[in-house]
């Protein structure tokens, strides 16, 4: 199944078209239940009118209603240039941005196990904020990364100690706007 780019819907499927990745959707279904989710992509990859996850709804409908098996897909999710499965399985989600429509991991490259994989979730997770401006002191970036830090931790009503607390907050903040911010407590430059 592929659903185009919106400006490739009128023009004819040449010989390449299954080796791009630049359609909405590009999925694979085989007559055995088992599939493969090729590509996706939203507003940022291409599509004028839909957002990844509804583009993901459709493909995770389709799927359910043709009784498949077993779906792979390669997590290769990137949003303005971060890894998504690193920052949802840090960001207080625990999965990958895939893991709504249940994905889970299931084999990764270079002896990554699951076991591996789920405890370096962890250990990133628990990074503590006052470290990590402490470990950018000699940096370049130093100040960039504590103005960063402060602000949202002036921001935010709870306190904000590890990365995860972080980017947590900084997520919600999508849905609901940034709040009216707090006078300073603690930040100083």
């Amino acid at each position: 199944m592929i659903i185009p780019v919106d400006d490739e819907w009128t023009k004819p499927l040449d010989d390449g078209v299954f080796d791009m990745n630049t359609h909405l959707l590009h999925g694979l279904i085989h007559c055995n239940g088992f599939g493969h989710l090729l590509s996706i992509n939203g507003m940022e990859g291409g599509s004028k009118f839909l957002y990844g996850k509804e583009i993901m709804d459709l493909w995770d409908r389709i799927c359910t209603n043709l009784h498949t098996r077993k779906i792979t897909v390669e997590d290769v999710s990137v949003k303005r240039g971060m890894d998504l499965r690193l920052l949802h399985g840090i960001a207080a989600y625990g999965r990958p941005w895939f893991g709504r429509w249940g994905y889970r991991f299931c084999q990764g490259s270079f002896g990554v196990t699951n076991e591996k994989y789920e405890r370096a979730i962890e250990l990133l997770s628990c990074l503590g904020l006052d470290q990590i401006i402490q470990d950018f002191c000699s940096s370049k970036l130093y100040s960039d990364v504590k103005r960063i830090i402060c602000y949202y931790r002036d921001t935010s009503e709870s306190e904000l100690i590890t990365i995860r607390d972080l980017f947590h907050f900084m997520l919600s903040l999508k849905s609901r706007g940034l709040p009216a911010r707090r006078s300073p407590t603690n930040a100083v430059l």
